[in-house]
Parts: structure tokens; sequence; C-alpha cells
């Protein structure tokens, strides 16, 4: 089952936070976020930008890449599909009477 990137965040946030003994409300107080933003964030139900994500990282004592790592990459790997071909497979063979214009 697939989930979304920003789930996947959340829950390595929350994680990171509950190893570290850390409570939400203090987590959020370090990060500079409203606890609320920040319970919306664990629970995946908002998509962090890059600041936010700079904040809570540092608050964390950890690197965006590494509350990031991994995760488009598992997120995506079924959905997108695979790129298609710039070129045709054959390539076309004009004859000469196409040439002239």
């Amino acid at each position: 089952m697939l989930h979304s990137p920003s789930l996947a965040v959340g829950t390595r946030i929350k994680a990171l936070r509950a190893r570290l003994g850390i409570s939400q409300a203090r987590l959020a107080e370090l990060a500079h976020l409203h606890p609320s933003n920040l319970g919306r964030l664990e629970r995946g139900a908002s998509n962090p930008n890059l600041d936010t994500l700079v904040r809570v990282a540092t608050a964390l004592g950890t690197t965006v890449s590494e509350l990031t790592r991994g995760i488009a990459t598992r997120s995506h790997e079924r959905a997108t599909p695979p790129p298609r071909p710039l070129l045709p497979r054959e390539p076309r063979h004009w004859t000469h009477d196409e040439w002239d214009v």
C-alpha cells in the first residue's frame, strides 16, 4: 500500500520525537510552530514546506534529508509510470520525394 510522503515524514517525526522523549508541545515550542500545526504534520494531514522541515529537523537534532530519506522513492515507485522513450523505436526513413517541398 502506498502512503503519502506527508504521512511518511510525519510518522518519522513522531517516532523520533518519542524516541527522544520530547512532548509534542515541547517540540512545537523548539521548532517555533503552533502545537496544532505540529499535530497535523505528524498525522500527515498537512504538507510541510521546507522552512517547517528545517525548523523541525533542527529542533530534533537531525537533518531534513534524514527526515525525508527514501520517502519519494518508496511512495512513488509503483505510482509513477515508466518513462516514455524520447525517440520512436525505429527511426523513420524519409524518401527522396518527402524531402522535396
